[in-house]
């Protein structure tokens, strides 16, 4: 029977649809490139769980695609794998850098890759999880060759930023490049940061520059799997429930922590993050504990729908009904038809 998803044109239902999958995951026979599988889906709809799930019966090796949960410390506000599950199955690209670093796009494909190579090379299947769907393209897809980036300039643009506010930055970015603008959100710092620097660095529109920088496509055939609730008020619920867990494991501990030291930033890629965020305001004086909790519900919510939205947009995805138990024995047995060919 075929789950009913709001899914994107020329999307497919998985648990309707395992003859076609398995025959795309076997077709690497040859001198066709290996395959690796992405597991994609908004914040809490359960992409953790399916992960451990397939590690648990399937020979496969898991790389995180969380732009959060790469940094040390940020542990129960990220909702990384526990200590345990991750000595029960590692998880490549988790801690790997302080909260004071800027961790990017670009970074994360080189590390991604190596990892991929090393997975393939002992004959296992690897396995991409997470809900940074910039990251999965950037490795999908490839980066453009941009200018390097330039700590004064950002500086600059911070400072600018701290005065007027994004928005404000993010209407100076539309009046440059009309085209830029409208692919990202007017609160996205981090890229309007970026496009800005490029812009400041070359004297050229960043959509032009990126254009005529052909990148490198991912060498390898690529499995893409969603894992969606199958309504917004289960994902909302979710959610809510998943912040409300959070507060009683100790995040506003563990967010003071971070407020406390010295290097803190909330210009800091690592700072802005859902939850987070709001967390600065609540220590800050200015929100009380429910308008706060309100907050990261609200925010959270609309991260998840704005991670929806990219995936509708790909082609070739799989989704999956994350409130359903058929559609993971499929994903079994997807991965392990290819699993036998490796």
């Amino acid at each position: 029977m075929e789950t009913v998803l709001d899914r994107g044109p020329g999307q497919v239902v998985l648990s309707g649809s395992l003859e076609l999958i398995c025959s795309k995951a076997t077709d690497h026979a040859g001198d066709s490139p290996p395959c690796v599988v992405f597991v994609m889906g908004p914040t809490a709809a359960g992409k953790t769980a399916l992960a451990l799930e397939l590690a648990s019966r399937l020979p496969v090796e898991v790389i995180n695609v969380d732009a959060a949960q790469v940094y040390r410390g940020m542990d129960i506000g990220t909702s990384k794998p526990t200590a345990e599950i991750l000595d029960r199955v590692p998880h490549r690209l988790i801690d790997i850098c302080s909260p004071w670093e800027r961790y990017s796009a670009g970074r994360f494909r080189t590390d991604a890759l190596i990892g991929i190579n090393e997975i393939l090379q002992n004959r296992r299947v690897p396995l991409l999880v997470g809900g940074t769907m910039f990251y999965f393209k950037a490795l999908a897809d490839g980066l453009s060759e941009l200018p390097p980036a330039s700590r004064q300039v950002a500086d600059e643009i911070e400072r600018a930023a701290a005065r007027r506010g994004w928005p404000y930055l993010h209407q100076q970015l539309a009046v440059i490049d009309p085209e830029a603008a409208n692919r990202i959100s007017p609160n996205d710092a981090q890229r309007i940061q970026r496009l800005l620097q490029i812009h400041r660095f070359q004297g050229d529109r960043p959509s032009e520059l990126m254009r005529n920088h052909r990148p490198d496509p991912l060498p390898f055939q690529i499995i893409q799997l969603a894992l969606v609730r199958s309504d917004r008020k289960t994902l909302k619920a979710q959610i809510e429930k998943r912040f409300h867990i959070m507060l009683e494991r100790g995040f506003l501990k563990e967010a003071e922590t971070l407020y406390r030291a010295p290097q803190f930033s909330q210009s800091l890629p690592s700072m802005r993050s859902v939850g987070y965020r709001q967390a600065w305001r609540y220590l800050d004086g200015r929100i009380s504990r429910t308008e706060m909790t309100d907050m990261v519900v609200t925010a959270t919510c609309a991260l998840a729908k704005r991670q929806i939205t990219w995936i509708r947009g790909m082609s070739d995805v799989f989704w999956i009904a994350g409130d359903l138990t058929e559609p993971k024995d499929i994903v079994c047995s997807l991965i392990g038809e290819y699993s036998k060919a490796v």
